[in-house]
C-alpha cells in the first residue's frame, strides 16, 4: 500500500499562453528503470511489512534539441497490497530549454491509520478521488490547472487511460499562477536528477558530494531541495543484487511559502549506466507508514504511458482542455466582477 502523501514527494508542476511549445512527440528514450515498492505498517509498538506491495518505474527521455523528459509511475498493487489498498500516482515534465509542461495525477486518500485508509474507500461506493494537474513554465513565470476529480475505486496504476476517460469530460478546473525565480528547476524530477548528478560529478571528483540547494516550483509555490548527512557506501545489496560505489544522502523539501518541511533519504549510483539514478529510496510520509523503493529491473511495472502515442496525446488533450476552462472561467470571473461597478 503507498498513501497518496508518499507521491507529494514527485508530483510538481506550471502556464503562460506566450510559452514556446514542447514537442509533442516522445524523445528518445535513454534510460529507464524499474523498482520495486516495499511497505511497512506500525501496528502498537511493531513493525509488519511486505516486501513487494507494488511497483515503479522511471524514464529519461533526452535530445540535444528538443529537451528533457522525465516520467515516474508509482503504485500500489491492490492484490498484493495489505487490504487490497489502490494508491498510485504518475507524473511527467517535459523540458526545452526554459519552458516546460507537466502533468501529474494521484489518488487523494491520504488517512491517519491503515484501517482508515481502508475505510475511506469503503464508505465511497466503489467511487475513489483523484487530484490531477497541468502546467506550464516559462522563465519568469508558473502558471497551473488543478481539479479533482472521482472515478471508479479499481483503476489502478495499470489502466491510467480509464482516469484519463473522466478527466477529459470534466469541466472545472482551478488556475494558480506564480513567478518563477531565476534558475528554479520546473518540477521536482527535473530538481532531483539535476541535484543528483551534480553530486554524483563531484563525489567523483574527490570533492564533497553535498551541493548547494536545488529550487523548484510546484503549483503555488517554490520549493528549496537540498542534501543532508552525505556518506559514501561501498556496497548495498538489494533482492536484485549487489551495487557498488554509491552515495546515500538524506535530502529535504522546505516549501517558502509555508516553512513546511518533507524529509527521504536516497542511495544512488556514482558510475557506468546507473551514474546519479536511485538505487533506494526511503520515506515515512506519517507516523505508521513508510515506504522504500529498491531497484529492480525484474519487477512487474506497467509501461509509462507517455511511451504510448495515444495515451500522450490523450493527455495533451486533457491539458489544452483544462487551461481553455480555467482562462474562460478568470474571464468569466472578471465579467461578474465588471458588471457589479
Amino acid at each position: 500500500m503507498v498513501p497518496a502523501r508518499a507521491f507529494a514527494i514527485v508530483l510538481g508542476l506550471a502556464v503562460c499562453a506566450s510559452a514556446a511549445p514542447v514537442p509533442a512527440a516522445r524523445l528518445p528514450l535513454v534510460s529507464e528503470h524499474r523498482y520495486r515498492i516495499v511497505g511497512k505498517v506500525r501496528l502498537l509498538l511493531f513493525w509488519i511489512g511486505a516486501d513487494d506491495v507494488g511497483g515503479a518505474r522511471a524514464t529519461w527521455r533526452r535530445d540535444s534539441v528538443d529537451g528533457d523528459e522525465l516520467a515516474l509511475l508509482i503504485g500500489s498493487d491492490p492484490d498484493r497490497a495489505p487490504r487490497g489498498v489502490n494508491e498510485w500516482g504518475y507524473i511527467r515534465e517535459q523540458v526545452r530549454g526554459d519552458d516546460a509542461r507537466v502533468f501529474g495525477v494521484r489518488t487523494l486518500t491520504d488517512a491517519d491509520s491503515l484501517d482508515a485508509a481502508r475505510a475511506t474507500l469503503d464508505s465511497r461506493d466503489g467511487r475513489a478521488v483523484f487530484g490531477a494537474i497541468c502546467s506550464r513554465v516559462t522563465a519568469q513565470e508558473l502558471s497551473t490547472s488543478v481539479t479533482t476529480v472521482t472515478g471508479p475505486a479499481d483503476v489502478s496504476y495499470r489502466r491510467i487511460d480509464r482516469l484519463l476517460d473522466a478527466l477529459a469530460a470534466h469541466q472545472s478546473w482551478e488556475s494558480r499562477h506564480i513567478g518563477r525565480p531565476a534558475g528554479a528547476a520546473p518540477g521536482f524530477l527535473t530538481a532531483f536528477d539535476r541535484l543528483l548528478l551534480a553530486m554524483a560529478a563531484s563525489a567523483r571528483a574527490g570533492r564533497p558530494a553535498a551541493t548547494p540547494p536545488a529550487a523548484y516550483v510546484y503549483k503555488d509555490s517554490v520549493f528549496d531541495l537540498k542534501a543532508d548527512r552525505v556518506e559514501p557506501i561501498a556496497e548495498l545489496k538489494t533482492k536484485a543484487g549487489i551495487f557498488r560505489n554509491l552515495v546515500r544522502a538524506q535530502f529535504t523539501i522546505r516549501n517558502r511559502r509555508l516553512g513546511s518541511t518533507t524529509r527521504f533519504d536516497a542511495t544512488f549510483g556514482l558510475e557506468g549506466a546507473l551514474v546519479g539514478v536511485p538505487i533506494q529510496a526511503t520515506y515515512q510520509p506519517s507516523w505508521w507508514f513508510k515506504i522504500r523503493l529498491d531497484l529492480d529491473d525484474d519487477v512487474n511495472v506497467p509501461a509509462e504511458p507517455s511511451g504510448d502515442d495515444v495515451l500522450r496525446q490523450r493527455v495533451d488533450e486533457v491539458c489544452a482542455r483544462a487551461f481553455g476552462r480555467a482562462a474562460r472561467d478568470r474571464q468569466s470571473a472578471g465579467s461578474m466582477i465588471r458588471s457589479t461597478w
